[in-house]
């Protein structure tokens, strides 16, 4: 029996200080670091999904001579870009040249409101988790390409897989419900290539000087630190389950009950005070010339 694609709800986690602030800790450098030697100072780049602006601002200074875009569903994580992008400039050296940036409020999966071949570079970084399969995803890089102009650059990161040692029944707890409360079994990486396939690239293609058309490659997170560092970074997750939190209406709303969720929060808990305790995610990381 064919899969049925999920009705397209939009992103469901909510965008309050809770969920953003682990997004807000994400830049080039952790999660474009698979694009960078192929920017030029020249180049118009679109961050799609950009939330808080982290990783937008990033590749300003990198195109000098261009412009960076980045654009979001949400009104309200497009001020907080704007914000963050403010703060960061005037914290930065003014003696850094800079291309051009702004933020608009648009949705990849109704259509993007710029012409076919605008751009040089498209990015994404953890959009296609909030995408639910088979056919979003599809939809998504099908007019990620649109814009992208003639030997331009299509360039994505996703979760592939989480791991958790120990366990602590997080596997299950947050994976599984995580998933679910988006619409989908699993998380993306390792099913990106045959979207790629799907949307019109030259998956198996050979460039003229031999290299490859599309370049699947992964990349991972590491959280491995010492106890306020566990603290911290399981506390992003926490917070989000607080009563009238978006992110915890979502799982609710998938299902998950109130003792499920009770436990997800106290298993992260569990899993910071642990002196040897190890969180990997393997990433799907793609470029994909036009």
């Amino acid at each position: 029996m064919a899969s049925i694609t999920p009705t397209y709800e939009g992103y469901k986690m909510g965008h309050s200080p809770n969920t953003t602030a682990s997004h807000a800790a994400r830049t080039i450098h952790s999660d474009a670091a698979f694009l960078l030697t192929y920017l030029q100072p020249h180049h118009h780049v679109l961050d799609v999904g950009c939330g808080p602006g982290s990783i937008t601002v990033g590749f300003s200074a990198l195109v000098p001579e261009g412009s960076v875009t980045g654009i979001d569903l949400s009104a309200e994580v497009l001020d907080q870009a704007r914000a963050y992008t403010q703060q960061h400039f005037a914290s930065s050296s003014p003696e850094t040249k800079r291309g051009k940036i702004q933020y608009r409020q648009a949705d990849v999966i109704k259509g993007l409101p710029f012409e076919d071949g605008s751009f040089d570079i498209v990015f994404s970084s953890q959009l296609f988790p909030h995408l639910p399969p088979p056919d979003l995803p599809v939809r998504a890089l099908t007019e990620m390409r649109r814009v992208l102009k003639p030997g331009g650059i299509l360039a994505t990161r996703d979760a592939a897989v989480k791991m958790f040692y120990p366990d602590c029944n997080l596997s299950t707890l947050w994976n599984v419900n995580l998933n679910k409360a988006i619409g989908a079994k699993d998380y993306p990486g390792p099913r990106m290539k045959g979207y790629y396939r799907r949307a019109g690239f030259d998956v198996d293609g050979i460039k003229r000087d031999g290299s490859k058309r599309v370049v699947v490659g992964c990349g991972a997170d590491v959280v491995a630190g010492n106890l306020e560092e566990r603290r911290r970074f399981a506390g992003y997750f926490t917070g989000r389950f607080r009563d009238g939190e978006p992110f915890r209406e979502s799982w609710v709303k998938a299902g998950v009950s109130d003792e499920e969720i009770t436990a997800c929060k106290e298993a992260w808990e569990k899993w910071a005070e642990i002196e040897d305790a190890w969180l990997c995610i393997i990433q799907s990381e793609i470029l994909a010339w036009n």
